[in-house]
């Protein structure tokens, strides 16, 4: 089966479209196409991008070990086209580079190399460790086990109602439920209440850096939720 759509140049792919292409696709099994009539070059790439997935790469090497693992681990980043290797001896490196959303060989690799001193990984520069990854990754894995559409991101984990951050990793049950109680104080003078928005910005923070991997997770999207609560 197949699902198609036509857009003219002043058509745009809105939030419940995007969602909705998801479904038939992710969890019905129908190739969507989608139809420009009259766009530019600069339009079609921006439409594009809308469901282009992260581009990031996770740079992940290893050096020896004692692990009983050690020769599939091998084996398995000189199967990767992106394979490198320096050295020799004890001291030789193997590494590959991993697309993040290639979730799969992603998780292949951290498992094989799981709990060794020599592992590391690299992202964008900086030293990322194992369980920082897996904590950011590990519900895009369920979402991809189950063929989810991008409504099982939208749910929170243990009640399925809406979430308002659009992630169901996100743990702040202050937005969620707007009870405020260790986020601010009431100003006796002028009996109203002040929120502390210092500590909400920090939680926040806090919540989309420990995400921040996942390569569908909208930064901008959790960020606007702050900017939404009244003065």
């Amino acid at each position: 089966f197949f699902f198609s759509e036509v857009k003219s140049e002043k058509d745009k792919i809105s939030e419940k479209q995007k969602e909705w292409h998801s479904f038939l696709s992710a969890s019905l099994g129908f190739k969507v196409e989608i139809f420009l009539i009259n766009h530019t070059e600069a339009q079609i790439e921006k439409i594009k991008a809308i469901d282009k997935p992260s581009s990031k790469q996770a740079i992940i090497s290893f050096s020896f070990s004692s692990s009983k693992k050690r020769e599939e681990a091998i084996k398995f980043v000189q199967e990767q086209e992106s394979y490198f290797t320096q050295g020799e001896g004890k001291d030789q490196i193997y590494g590959a580079k991993f697309k993040i959303n290639d979730i799969e060989k992603l998780y292949t690799i951290l498992d094989l190399t799981s709990g060794w001193k020599t592992q590391k990984i690299e992202i964008d520069g900086e030293i990322v460790k194992s369980t920082e990854l897996r904590n950011s990754l590990w519900c895009l894995r369920e979402k991809n086990k189950q063929n989810a559409s991008l409504d099982y991101c939208k749910k929170r984990e243990y009640d399925n109602k809406l979430n308002k951050s659009g992630c169901r990793n996100i743990y702040f049950n202050e937005l969620e439920n707007e009870e405020w109680q260790d986020y601010g104080y009431i100003d006796t003078n002028k009996g109203e209440w002040i929120f502390d928005y210092k500590r909400i910005n920090e939680k926040m923070e806090g919540e989309i850096n420990r995400v921040k991997y996942c390569p569908i997770f909208d930064t901008k999207k959790a960020r606007k939720l702050i900017k939404k609560i009244p003065e």
